[in-house]
């Protein structure tokens, strides 16, 4: 479901303004003049298996008669990888060489390693030099290969690249004696200035530090005039999808296990303070460090993520790390480690980084094996969440400078992952929704807004087949994303309390944040509490997410089990310099009734969702 050619990426690259592709540029030279690493991984493909797409489609299509009928990773793979001569070929290939190889959880490739100087002797000096930059990962397969071996990458980490967004404002220093603006003058300013913030509303629960954690607007430092934004907190943004319900049911977490895919550490002491604030437990924390030596240092991302579920589910079992840096290769070798055999399988994973999807260039053999370990989890009934991201459709930058060109995040765009975009929302006295928007505070809150819109490399996935050509254009009939939205505005944003030394973001104790970093595990644990009450009921697992939801999305359902969002866009382009291509809008992208770019079928309705998914189960036991 990769294309294995892109068409539209020459074009797109084309389009970046000058001084964009003279950095892309120089990016490049540098990091083809970079040292090889010692130890090198390369990637090896073996031949495409329709058979385990069919399967999958099988087990996670509720009007298959299959439907929920899942194995387990080990059996998938066996079943649907490599042949045992595919296998041995390349490991015998792989010990002639003086390297070693482990074939993927998907048994659809292998990652072979070893000094650099054999894996230059085994592919080539040249080719292993060209392969070294950020956009010609491609390297030659080996004859000796060939036939067996369909394509071949370097693993290569990057630069990390994490989500969290931290609240962009002019003037963010709190005067003395400060006189905070009413509510209705402020929300005036704000939707004038900030597009998609929201003043505070609905009625905050937990301890005084917790619900007075606020990002302070200083409006005009000398008249000591603020708009004073204080966080969501756990019973505000619980209630407002539905989590309450859903604890009523019993439903808190027990005994099921997160995977999270990041980008920094944390202090268990912030988690530990935060959840004691908002009474919830902290469950044990497995941490594993991938191409790095060690765990990175705390920061806002983890520290966030872990908070929404700990929030969420406050009773959950288990919660496994698995830190890298935010690039295709460490992505990969994070999920091939999520779902590596001895390990304790998760119930979801949940993933808060992105890729800009034109910049995987050669890469495209990674990006394949991604999407088939994210298959096998679904075939595995294991769910995948990745935030969409958080510079609205304008998903790449240059040198942390947004671009005016369109595009798409992986691993969000990938055919097996539930791609969770941004909204805001006004919630009443009971913490209820009464208004959701599209995320998008430009043209003063910066280029953030909910990532959305067509990917140049993926194919429209079965699912979305019903969509059809909502969106004109060549690339009507490719993946589109999000699937659903929730929560991300960082105004005013989620509570979070964050000590981590040395980090900007974060502010020595409570503060506030946002992005479609907090949406994605948000989303994640809401799908986790549906499998619980799935289970209760003998059920397997809800998994794979996406073919229930656009099966409920275009029935009669709707209305029932997603909340419309059909206010705003994720157009940013506004704010982005005039020199790369912006300064207005680029008119794409607005939310309308049904299934749009900007917030995808808008948000769920957990309670109501999960007893439609407890209905389409029982059909098929």
């Amino acid at each position: 479901m990769i294309r294995k050619t892109l068409p539209f990426l020459a074009a797109a690259t084309a389009l970046a303004a000058p001084a964009a592709a003279d950095a892309a540029s120089a990016d490049a030279t540098a990091a083809r003049s970079r040292a090889i690493p010692q130890q090198v991984e390369i990637l090896l493909q073996y031949r495409e298996r329709p058979a385990l797409h069919a399967f999958v489609r099988s087990v996670t299509d509720p009007a298959s008669p299959r439907y929920r009928r899942y194995l387990t990773v080990e059996r998938i793979a066996a079943r649907y990888g490599a042949g045992r001569r595919e296998r041995t070929a390349v490991a015998a290939w792989a010990r002639a060489a003086g390297l070693s190889a482990e074939t993927g959880p998907s048994g659809t490739f292998a990652i072979v390693s070893g000094p650099a100087a054999a894996v230059r002797t085994a592919v080539g000096t040249q080719a292993l030099a060209a392969a070294a930059g950020p956009r010609d990962a491609a390297l030659p397969v080996p004859q000796a290969l060939r036939g067996t071996v369909t394509g071949a990458a370097l693993l290569e980490p990057r630069a990390p690249r994490g989500r969290s967004s931290n609240a962009p404002t002019p003037e963010q220093a709190t005067p003395q004696n400060p006189y905070v603006l009413p509510a209705r003058e402020a929300q005036a300013i704000l939707t004038r200035y900030f597009g998609s913030a929201r003043v505070h509303s609905g009625r905050a629960a937990g301890c005084a530090a917790g619900v007075g954690a606020n990002t302070p607007l200083a409006l005009n430092t000398e008249r000591t005039e603020i708009i004073q934004l204080n966080g969501f907190t756990p019973n505000q943004y619980g209630a407002a999808y539905g989590f309450d319900a859903l604890h009523k049911r019993g439903l808190r977490g027990e005994r099921m296990r997160v995977a999270l895919m990041e980008t920094d550490g944390f202090k268990r002491s912030d988690i530990e303070t935060f959840a004691s604030c908002f009474g919830s437990k902290v469950p044990p924390i497995s941490q594993t460090p991938i191409d790095m030596k060690r765990m990175p240092a705390p920061g806002d991302e983890t520290t966030l993520d872990l908070s929404v579920l700990v929030g969420l589910a406050p009773r959950l079992g288990a919660i496994d790390i698995y830190a890298s840096p935010s690039d295709e290769a460490s992505l990969l070798k994070s999920a091939v480690a999520a779902l590596r055999a001895g390990r304790p399988k998760p119930d979801v994973i949940s993933i808060s980084l992105g890729i800009c999807e034109p910049l995987v260039g050669g890469n495209v053999v990674s990006v394949r094996a991604m999407s088939d370990v994210f298959a096998v989890a679904a075939g595995a009934g294991i769910g995948v969440f990745a935030s969409s991201g958080d510079q609205g459709e304008a998903g790449c930058s240059s040198d942390g400078a947004p671009t005016f060109v369109p595009a798409v995040s992986l691993p969000a765009a990938l055919p097996y992952v539930t791609a969770v975009g941004g909204t805001n929302v006004t919630l009443d006295a009971a913490n209820k929704i009464t208004n959701e928007v599209v995320w998008n505070d430009t043209p003063l809150g910066g280029v953030t807004g909910g990532g959305g819109g067509l990917s140049v490399m993926i194919d429209r996935p079965w699912y979305q087949q019903p969509l059809g050509r909502t969106t004109s254009g060549p690339r009507g009939i490719t993946r589109v994303v999000p699937d659903v939205a929730a929560l991300a505005d960082e105004l005013p944003g989620y509570a979070l309390y964050c000590t981590a030394p040395g980090r900007d973001v974060c502010q020595g104790g409570w503060m506030t944040v946002g992005g479609t970093s907090a949406a994605a595990p948000l989303t994640a644990v809401g799908s986790l509490l549906m499998t619980q009450e799935a289970r209760r009921h003998g059920q397997q697992p809800v998994g794979f997410l996406n073919p229930l939801l656009y099966s409920l999305a275009t029935s009669g359902k709707r209305a029932s089990v997603l909340r419309d969002v059909v206010t705003g866009n994720n157009d940013v382009n506004v704010a982005v310099p005039r020199d790369a291509g912006g300064g207005s809008p680029a008119g794409v992208y607005s939310a309308k009734r049904g299934y749009d770019p900007a917030s995808g079928w808008g948000s769920l309705k957990l309670s109501a969702f999960s007893r439609a998914a407890l209905k389409a189960g029982a059909r098929r036991r």
